[in-house]
């Protein structure tokens, strides 16, 4: 009795059969099995020149004699995602050991959409036309020649489509009859789509199957529709209608977002959006960042007007908001539109939701820098909402608005609400900072070098800081001040004073008035300069800076002081990276103009500066736009995005 071949020796044999199959001017090499990868095949010419065309390979193999067992395997959920998103395509091959046959489908025609809910993976049916066999090495030449073509901009308006119908009715009707309407129908749209009657030169397969419409572009990306509803009467109109918008969505998934927006917003064919909104869901972000994206916020509302649920509304501010700028005024009006509609129809459907809509509003005017009508919403929110007085985040936010109005007692106040409800750590030093600008100089101290004691947070602003109030306790053993801003300011301008010694008591004079007197220091700065004590004048400087953080010119005269020998590297990075951070390519310009002046050597200075802005993290400003999860907490929706 024959002994049953073992699973592996099934799989050798299987990638052995298969590089067999391929024309022997192709290459197949094995690749390490990450996300079921066999292997690798680069197409060759029959002069042995390399195409540039290349696809990877997953064997399934099965000795199973059922014919079921045969055409029939499952993929990974997760798996399918990540063929569906790299740049190579992927075709998936089942081996037949009883048939000796190939039976192929390429990963972007596996539609997840027939899966069960819920479930972990995807079925993948075979049928006869996908056996592989001599036609099908030109097939995959004709395939991947579409993808490069797609990818390459290959797309455009009017748009190459094949017309194809598997079986003799579809939709109640007889094939012929069927393309024919279709055909006729589809002139009309003849700026978007454009019939092609040899299939291969056409990027878009339009595929229909009994009650089943399929869109294809380039085998790539895919969109279908079950079951249209319809009347004879509206039957071309309804499929037509369907076809156009299939094709907008199927090209959003080939990065094509303007043309696609261009088609879905032509010949009303967005209507049908308003009533799926469950086809708009994963196309709305790519929409939204299209010229449409006034239309796109318009269908959202006329869902939202119709429907409870708020999650396209979370999605569409989450994504305008994320990429808001504050300089493109006719988006962050149509975004402030937006969400004023939304506050209205939540106070009028769901008053528990209005103080979420008053909160996103805050939120939005806070990235526009309109922060008193941000703290009128935030402070309004709290009231129809009363989930608000419990969340660190919003009195750590509020605190933050505080402090850009120059309201530092205020918010630290806020700070150390947020601080005793959330433990979270990022409140720690904003909380030492409002501290320092309120004038608690040796509590702001306590609280910075707890928290860089206990944290690994390297940003060098906090540890400038930290050195900064070490020195005014230890030189001026003031432990606390109310800060007298315009008194030390008006002493501080010695502009039109050329008395240096008078100029000395003056600027002693303002800092005992305020020892946050940016002017003040810097004025120390230029006295020192001129006396040549470059060490203390560098210091002045850093000093004047972190009071004054968007001044480049005092960044610049900081860090030029700096690169004298007496000068530490580590105060000479972290005023460095702290000066980019809040003036950057301003503080450069100011800076090389100084080092130009001082008829130095620039190459040694400018690699050092180069270095350590190389260092620094990125910023991370994004909005928040919180809606309240199945426990009634809420989270922020932002960060999933």
């Amino acid at each position: 009795m024959p002994k049953r071949v073992t699973q592996h020796q099934l799989e050798d044999t299987s990638r052995y059969k298969f590089a067999l199959s391929l024309p022997s001017a192709w290459v197949f090499r094995d690749k390490d099995k990450d996300y079921g990868i066999d292997g690798e095949v680069e197409i060759f010419d029959e002069t042995e020149n390399s195409t540039g065309l290349v696809f990877w390979v997953q064997l399934k193999a099965t000795q199973s004699p059922n014919p079921r067992t045969i055409k029939t395997l499952s993929i990974k959920r997760e798996t399918l995602k990540y063929y569906l998103k790299i740049n190579i395509p992927v075709l998936i091959a089942r081996y037949s050991a009883t048939d000796d046959k190939f039976y192929t489908k390429w990963a972007h025609e596996i539609d997840p959409y027939y899966s069960k809910k819920g479930s972990k993976t995807v079925p993948v049916k075979f049928v006869d036309s996908d056996i592989w066999n001599t036609k099908s090495a030109q097939k995959t030449i004709s395939y991947l020649t579409r993808i490069r073509s797609v990818k390459n901009g290959g797309l455009h308006l009017p748009i190459l489509c094949s017309l194809q119908i598997n079986d003799d009715q579809a939709y109640g009707v007889n094939s012929g009859t069927l393309i024919s309407g279709l055909r006729k129908e589809l002139r009309k749209y003849n700026d978007i789509v454009k019939l092609e009657f040899i299939e291969k030169r056409a990027p878009v397969k339009i595929i229909i199957n009994k009650d089943e419409l399929f869109i294809n572009v380039a085998g790539i990306a895919g969109c279908t529709f079950d079951n249209i509803d319809h009347s004879p009467a509206s039957l071309y109109t309804e499929l037509t209608d369907y076809i156009l918008l299939g094709l907008g969505i199927a090209i959003t998934r080939v990065g094509f977002y303007e043309l696609a927006a261009q088609i879905i917003f032509s010949h009303n064919v967005h209507a049908k959006l308003i009533c799926s909104p469950t086809a708009l869901k994963p196309i709305l972000p790519h929409l939204l960042k299209t010229s449409y994206y006034e239309n796109t916020l318009e269908i959202v509302n006329a869902i939202a007007d119709q429907d409870d649920s708020n999650i396209l509304e979370s999605i569409a501010l989450a994504t305008m908001l994320r990429c808001l700028d504050p300089d493109d005024k006719n988006k962050a009006s149509a975004i402030e539109n937006f969400l004023m509609r939304s506050k209205e129809r939540s106070k009028k459907n769901d008053p528990k939701s209005y103080g979420h809509a008053l909160y996103n509003l805050g939120n939005f005017y806070a990235n526009t820098t309109e922060i008193r009508k941000a703290i009128k919403y935030y402070l309004k929110a709290r009231k129809y909402q009363p989930i608000y007085r419990n969340q660190g985040y919003y009195y750590g936010e509020l605190g933050g608005l505080f402090f850009e109005i120059g309201k530092y007692t205020t918010a630290s106040f806020f700070y150390k609400k947020a601080l005793e409800l959330d433990a979270n750590s990022r409140w720690n030093p904003l909380y030492a900072d409002a501290l320092m600008l309120s004038g608690k100089y040796k509590q702001a101290h306590e609280e910075f070098e707890s928290y860089l004691a206990a944290s690994k947070d390297m940003s060098p602003e906090w540890h400038l800081k930290t050195l900064f109030l070490n020195v005014l306790l230890n030189k001026y053993n003031i432990q606390s001040q109310i800060r007298n801003t315009s008194q030390a300011t008006s002493l501080a301008d010695i502009s039109n004073n050329k008395n240096i010694n008078e100029n000395e008591n003056r600027l002693n004079e303002a800092l005992e008035n305020d020892l946050l007197c940016s002017l003040a220091w810097y004025n120390i700065g230029q006295v020192l300069v001129e006396k040549m004590e470059i060490h203390d004048a560098a210091f002045a400087f850093i000093f004047a800076s972190l009071i004054n953080r968007d001044d480049p010119i005092a960044w610049a005269n900081a860090t030029s002081c700096c690169m004298d020998p007496s000068i530490d590297l580590s105060i000479i990075i972290p005023t460095i990276q702290t000066a980019y951070f809040f003036s950057e390519e301003r503080y450069l310009e100011a800076l090389y103009a100084n080092f130009t002046k001082s008829n130095q050597d620039l190459t040694p200075l400018t690699k050092v500066v180069e270095k350590a802005i190389s260092l620094i993290p990125k910023k991370q400003t994004l909005p928040e736009i919180r809606i309240a999860n199945e426990e009634g907490k809420l989270i922020n929706i932002l960060s999933d995005i």
